[in-house]
């Protein structure tokens, strides 16, 4: 009884330090942009700004600028923030989703994944009918990249507190012979 207790408790710490996640941001420097009219792009390592000038006019000929990624594998999350009046940000995956990103108030806002993505991601920031210059922008784009945990020392401890255990048990019961 006591020997299959220490199984399960060995069984459960080796279990336990073999799982974990790290986060990894994502280098901005490695988008393109792939489309721009009458607006600029600034991709830092950590900061995408997409900018747009006043526009009064016919929507047909909008500024807008499109930025897109190389395929990413687990993507989790980012943070994004507007300013100006009439301007939108959208997100567009490469398995054919679209998102139109929001932030009424003008905070930075994050936006996570239900589940981490992979593939390709385009934001596309264009003007609407603004009177007023707009800038979008995009940091903390993170990937949930798993890596094996590595135990801590107490964890170590106890494994070999318990496999010593084990081992005085396993000396000190007497062995039964095997009559034939």
């Amino acid at each position: 009884m006591i020997r299959n207790k220490f199984r399960c408790l060995s069984f459960t710490l080796m279990v336990a330090a073999t799982s974990g996640a790290h986060a990894a941001t994502v280098d901005l420097t490695e988008f393109m942009a792939f489309g721009a009219r009458g607006g600029t792009v600034d991709l830092q390592t950590n900061l995408a700004t997409l900018a747009l000038p006043n526009f009064n006019g016919d929507l047909s000929e909008a500024p807008f600028v499109i930025i897109n990624s190389q395929s990413l594998s687990d993507v989790s999350y980012f943070d994004y923030n507007m300013a100006g009046t009439g301007a939108e940000l959208s997100l567009y995956l490469s398995d054919g989703s679209i998102f139109s990103l929001q932030n009424p108030a003008g905070e930075p806002v994050r936006y996570q994944f239900a589940t981490p993505f992979s593939g390709s991601l385009n934001f596309q920031f264009g003007a609407g009918d603004s009177s007023s210059d707009s800038v979008a922008t995009i940091t903390n784009l993170t990937l949930l990249t798993p890596v094996a945990a590595v135990p801590e020392p107490e964890n170590l401890a106890m494994l070999l507190a318990g496999l010593g255990v084990m081992g005085a048990v396993a000396r000190r019961r007497p062995r039964r012979r095997v009559g034939m």
